[in-house]
C-alpha cells in the first residue's frame, strides 16, 4: 500500500450512527442520562441524602437537563456551546463540556457492561446500538498495517482521519482489531497507544485529528494523558456513578472535559496539521457530515487547502451536495466530486489498492 495515493476520511456524526445517538436523539439520550442520575438515590441507599455526593448528583443532573432544553430549542448541543462561546461564558462552556464528556462515558459504560440495557436505534425495535459501529472494522481491516513492535497496529502512512466526533470509535476499533483487550471493554489504559495527542501542541504527523476534541481522556496533574475511568472504577454500577459524580465535584482540579475543544476554538497546532493533511489529499471521503452552519467558517478554512487535483466522495443517505459545492474551492473539478447514498459500509476508494499496470495496446494491423 506504500504507493497508494493519500486518502483522507472526514467524519461527521453519521459515521457513528450505529453506535452513538446523533442529532436530536443525542439530546434526548443526554436528557435520559440526567433522569437516570436523578433516580440513583431512590434506587440505592448508596446515593441517599446522607451521602456527600447527593447534592453534586442533583446539581449535575439539573445542569445536563438545562443544556438539553436549550439544545431542543437551538437544534443541537454544539449550537448551545457556540452560543456560550460567543457570550464569553467560559465557565458555563467548561461545564457543558464536562456534561458531554460524562454522557459519553455513561453511554459506553452502559452499552459495554449491560447489553440488555442497550437502547434500540429506532422505534421499530429491530436493531440495537452497537458498542463499536461495525463499519469501522470493515474499513480498518484494509487500512491498518500490521505492527509487531507496538501494542496496536498502525494506520497505513497514506491514510488520515479528520473527525468532528467526540467518541473514540475509530481508536477502539483499531485496538479491537489489534487484539488489545479492554478488560470491561471500556476506555482503559490499554486504549492509550499513542493515537491521542498528549497535549494541545502534540499534532505533528498525527493521522487522527478530532476537530471537536475527544471524550474519555484528560490531562492529569502531571500533564499526562489519563483515562477518565480506570478498571477499579468500573467494577460495579455504584463505583462507576460514584466516580463520575466525584469527578463533577472536583472538576476545577481534574481537567475532565477539557479535551473537548470545538473546531471554532481550535488550537493553532491542530488547525495547521488539519490544513497540511488536506493539502496532501488525493481523495477526500466525507462520511455522515451535514455541513452545519456553525462549522461553516472552519470548514471553508480547511477545504481551501484541499489539493486542487483531489477527488471528493460524499457518503451520506441524504447527501448535502449543494452545501458541499458552496464550500469546495472553485478550482476543484466538479466532475471529480461524487456522492454515495449506500451507507451500510464505509466507502473505500478503489485506488487505495494501487493502480493496475496496463499492458501496451497491441498495434492494429489491416491484412
Amino acid at each position: 500500500m506504500s504507493s497508494s495515493p493519500k486518502i483522507t476520511y472526514w467524519f461527521g456524526a453519521g459515521a457513528s450512527y450505529h453506535s452513538v445517538p446523533i442529532q436530536k436523539k443525542l439530546t434526548q439520550s443526554m436528557y435520559d442520562f440526567a433522569d437516570y442520575l436523578e433516580s440513583l438515590p431512590s434506587r440505592d441507599s448508596y446515593f441517599d441524602h446522607k451521602n456527600p455526593l447527593y447534592n453534586d448528583r442533583a446539581h449535575l443532573s439539573t445542569l445536563i437537563k438545562e443544556y438539553c432544553k436549550r439544545a431542543f430549542e437551538y437544534g443541537t448541543i454544539d449550537t448551545v456551546a457556540r452560543k456560550l462561546w460567543f457570550s464569553f461564558a467560559d465557565n458555563d462552556l467548561d461545564v457543558l463540556k464536562f456534561c458531554v464528556d460524562s454522557y459519553f462515558s455513561w453511554w459506553h459504560y452502559r452499552t459495554i457492561t449491560n447489553p440488555k440495557a442497550i437502547p434500540y436505534l429506532n422505534n421499530d425495535k429491530k436493531e440495537q446500538y452497537e458498542s463499536i459501529d461495525h463499519r469501522y472494522f470493515g474499513l480498518l481491516a484494509i487500512l491498518l498495517d500490521r505492527n509487531n513492535s507496538q501494542w496496536a497496529h498502525q494506520l497505513d502512512k497514506n491514510i488520515n482521519f479528520l473527525t468532528y466526533n467526540y467518541d473514540l470509535q475509530l481508536e477502539c476499533a483499531i485496538c479491537e482489531l489489534s487484539g488489545i483487550t479492554f478488560d470491561t471493554g471500556f476506555f482503559l489504559e490499554n486504549l492509550n497507544t499513542g493515537m491521542l495527542p498528549k497535549d494541545s501542541k502534540d499534532f505533528k504527523n498525527r493521522q487522527i485529528i478530532h476537530l471537536n476534541g475527544h471524550s474519555a481522556f484528560h490531562l492529569n496533574k502531571n500533564g499526562e494523558l489519563s483515562p477518565n475511568f480506570r478498571q477499579q472504577n468500573l467494577q460495579t454500577e455504584k463505583t462507576f456513578y460514584a466516580t463520575l459524580i466525584k469527578q463533577f465535584s472536583e472538576r476545577d482540579q481534574n481537567n475532565i472535559g477539557k479535551d473537548i475543544s470545538y473546531a471554532w476554538e481550535m488550537d493553532a497546532e491542530k488547525l495547521e496539521r488539519s490544513r497540511e493533511i488536506l493539502s496532501q489529499t488525493d481523495h477526500l471521503v466525507i462520511v455522515g457530515y451535514s455541513f452545519p452552519a456553525f462549522n461553516r467558517r472552519i470548514d471553508l478554512d480547511l477545504l481551501t487547502n484541499l489539493k486542487v487535483s483531489a477527488k471528493v466522495t460524499l457518503q451520506d443517505c441524504n447527501p448535502q451536495m449543494e452545501a458541499l459545492d458552496s464550500i469546495l474551492p472553485e478550482d476543484i473539478n466538479r466532475d471529480r466530486v461524487k456522492f454515495k447514498k449506500e451507507v451500510e459500509q464505509f466507502f473505500i476508494p478503489p485506488e487505495i489498492f494501487g493502480q493496475r499496470k496496463r499492458k501496451k495496446q497491441p498495434r492494429i494491423t489491416v491484412r
